[in-house]
């Protein structure tokens, strides 16, 4: 179990058949192979969960996450560096891929995805692939370490997919909301406030466009799981999330705040002057999270 620290975990798939030559080539291996058949999320086979529940001792339902997720760092890192192959939409005004339809029709044709399965992540992950880029090694790190095991964590039911629409899927959103949460919880706040602050980056959560369970499902789950520790030191402990704050060297720090207009919603997209630098510090936090767990692991195998 102990390479998985060291090892990208999309070699799980077909006998590490999405590895490709670089990072980059890794990822877009994956969003293409999720377009249609992809059998199970990376952050939920079950190498991940059988080491998640040796590390940290969950039960065998132990739902999983992916702390930080790439594509929407992605697609910002080529909007910023790599604007000349992208076009400008007049209703998003935003840049994106140009010929979508082609793309559509081609990924079809190639027999890459089905007609109704093709997801917008797919779509610009198809397109970069047929495109000559020198990508920055910094996000070469990045993309490779979002998907070691350092990145992945036992969480409770519904938290997955229930903070995905409010936060922009950024996990120091949602971790800045469960400090306030336990900091309210000791000021003596009552359970309606509490239920407050989970709602306010908690929402329904959805299975292929499907309700699974509403938001007061999921803001329940959350609190209860939250409930079961005794402080927030605890919490971050547990889950080895020390390197995500603001003083990695203690327990009870806030998270860090890797741009001005995170944590109030205002930005959910660092700047391209702060990009490089967030990335790196996600990707740092991710490998110092790993050293942890990996001594966790070690004391537990003795």
């Amino acid at each position: 179990m102990g390479k998985l620290f060291t090892q990208n975990c999309l070699g799980l798939y077909d006998n590490g058949s999405l590895i490709g030559n670089n990072p980059l080539e890794t990822f877009i291996n994956y969003k293409l192979l999720n377009c249609s058949n992809l059998k199970f999320d990376c952050d939920s086979s079950s190498v991940v969960k059988e080491n998640l529940e040796f590390l940290f001792g969950e039960g065998e339902t132990t739902y999983t996450d992916t702390l930080i997720s790439p594509q929407s760092f992605f697609t910002a890192y080529l909007r910023y560096y790599h604007e000349d192959i992208l076009i400008n939409d007049k209703k998003s005004k935003k840049l994106i891929v140009p010929n979508i339809s082609m793309i559509k029709n081609e990924m079809i044709s190639k027999g890459i995805s089905e007609k109704n399965k093709i997801s917008n992540s797919a779509i610009w992950s198809f397109y970069i692939k047929e495109q000559d880029i020198e990508v920055h090694e910094s996000m070469l790190e990045f993309l490779d370490s979002v998907y070691y095991l350092s990145n992945f964590s036992s969480v409770c039911r519904g938290f997955n997919l229930g903070r995905v629409a409010k936060t922009a899927d950024n996990f120091f959103l949602a971790l800045d909301k469960i400090h306030l949460f336990f900091r309210s919880k000791n000021n003596g706040a009552s359970d309606l406030e509490l239920r407050e602050i989970l709602s306010s980056f908690l929402s329904e959560a959805k299975v292929y466009g499907k309700v699974y369970l509403t938001e007061k499902e999921v803001i329940t789950e959350v609190m209860n799981w939250l409930n079961s520790f005794g402080s927030y030191k605890e919490f971050i402990e547990k889950y080895c999330f020390q390197s995500f704050l603001e003083d990695p060297y203690d327990s009870n720090s806030k998270p860090k705040e890797l741009w001005t207009g995170l944590f109030d919603g205002t930005r959910l997209q660092p700047s391209k002057e702060e990009f490089i630098s967030c990335i790196e510090f996600m990707t740092n936090a991710i490998k110092e999270r790993g050293v942890k767990m990996c001594g966790i692991f070690e004391s537990k195998n003795k």
